[in-house]
């Protein structure tokens, strides 16, 4: 496994670790008989508003496996993505891959091929994502062939801080499975009282983590249609949440830093959670010398339930309408599950973010956050349903509303929210369920 060998190699070099195998010079994957496959047509057109494959291991090993290799396309700015994606599938210039986004499934599914018989799901190779295809199915059809799942948004925090105000450390909490709406809001009442100017929580989308919380998303997607959960009284609670992290003052005041979040307060130790991705501790933990981060996920709903629930990062390619490269995308796809299941690869990357900052204790509990059992994803198509109801840049959209005019301004209940916009947001629901699959 030469390809896997050397970016080892590479990771461990780096961190002074000098007992290294020397590289092997077999071929490329486990399945040696996919190493000789040809490709008629080895480019693939990527068509999206980032560009992400320099040195990932997959393109590694479709350049060595098919001596392919993908162009790049950007979409100009983020706003544009789908304008551009439906334009060109309209000058029957489609684009092969287009990044998977939640944010606009299933209402995009037109702009997209269904993949039933490319793939052979029962293949073991998808055994740790072939349920969460199933969840994504839409009118009994496989679009979205998704790779890995990824752990998203946590509470990130800083230990010398929970130390300082003499407080629950929340992982203890989360170890002792004691993490619930309760202790959460218990601890932050109790930091709160420890001076002048001191919030509980800042960060983005915390309504999306409240609403998780619950188990249950907003709109959900089951047997292949979406259906409402806006009267599930759980979601009611989980808003009435939100009201009192701004009532009671727990919520970092966004008006006082023109509308935006607060990193320093964060760092500074006079915000105690800051609700973000992974990424934030690379972006800004780091950079402003912290040493001491930590994270929990966002309590569940009640410490007596069955498993925790969260909002988690979903990897796959999209297959435009209209592609050309059928044959190069299936290449492609296989090589992505490849190297997200091999062991070498996944030892190299930790290897890799120790060499960026990372520590082994948050790696060990990263990577337990994306495998333990108890640990169930929640995926939510609120924004799925039409820009016009669920533009995720727009806090006005209907479903937006729902839950971040509570959080953000708490000038209206979820009761008077949902009577202003639960039928225009069901009828939607009833109107894409009807709609005939091209």
């Amino acid at each position: 496994m030469k390809i896997y060998k050397r970016i080892l190699a590479a990771a461990l070099s780096l961190t002074m670790i000098l007992s290294i195998t020397a590289c092997e010079e077999d071929d490329v994957g486990s399945d040696n008989s996919s190493d000789s496959s040809e490709l008629e047509n080895k480019k693939l057109i990527w068509l999206a508003w980032y560009n992400e494959f320099d040195k990932d291991p997959a393109y590694e090993i479709f350049q060595e496996r098919y001596g392919g290799e993908i162009e790049f396309v950007s979409t100009g700015n983020y706003e544009a993505r789908y304008d551009k994606l439906s334009n060109m599938i309209k000058n029957d210039q489609s684009p092969d891959l287009f990044p998977f986004e939640i944010n606009n499934w299933p209402y995009g599914a037109k702009m997209f091929e269904s993949i039933d018989d490319l793939f052979d799901f029962n293949d073991s190779k998808w055994d740790s994502t072939r349920d969460y295809i199933e969840q994504f199915k839409w009118k009994d059809r496989i679009y979205t062939p998704i790779t890995e799942l990824d752990t998203n948004f946590v509470l990130w925090y800083r230990k010398s801080v929970i130390e300082k105000a003499g407080i629950d450390d929340p992982k203890d909490l989360y170890d002792k499975g004691e993490w619930d709406w309760q202790a959460f809001f218990d601890l932050g009442r109790a930091f709160k009282k420890t001076g002048d100017n001191k919030y509980y929580i800042d960060g983005f989308h915390v309504d999306q983590g409240m609403i998780a919380s619950t188990g249950a998303p907003l709109i959900g997607l089951e047997n292949g249609n979406l259906v409402s959960n806006l009267d599930n009284p759980l979601i009611a609670e989980a808003v009435n949440n939100l009201s009192t992290l701004n009532s009671e003052e727990l919520r970092y005041p966004l008006q006082q830093n023109d509308w935006n979040v607060n990193y320093v307060s964060w760092v500074k130790g006079n915000t105690l959670f800051f609700f973000d991705g992974m990424w934030r501790y690379e972006e800004h933990w780091l950079k402003y010398k912290v040493d001491d981060a930590a994270f929990v996920p966002f309590p569940v709903y009640d410490k007596n339930a069955d498993n925790f629930y969260t909002a988690m990062k979903h990897n796959a390619y999209m297959l435009p309408k209209g592609a050309k490269n059928t044959e190069g995308y299936k290449a492609w796809i296989d090589c992505v599950i490849t190297a997200t299941n091999d062991s070498e690869i996944k030892e190299a990357n930790q290897e890799k973010m120790k060499t960026r900052g990372w520590t082994d204790e948050l790696i060990n509990f990263y990577e337990e956050l994306k495998s333990a059992k108890n640990i169930v994803s929640v995926f939510d198509f609120k924004n799925g349903i039409g820009a016009d109801l669920g533009d995720t840049t727009k806090g006005e959209a209907p479903v937006e509303r729902l839950t971040k005019r509570v959080y953000v301004e708490n000038d209206m209940s979820y009761a008077q929210l949902k009577g202003e916009h639960q039928a225009q947001i069901e009828n939607r629901i009833k109107e894409l369920n009807e709609q005939p699959v091209d």
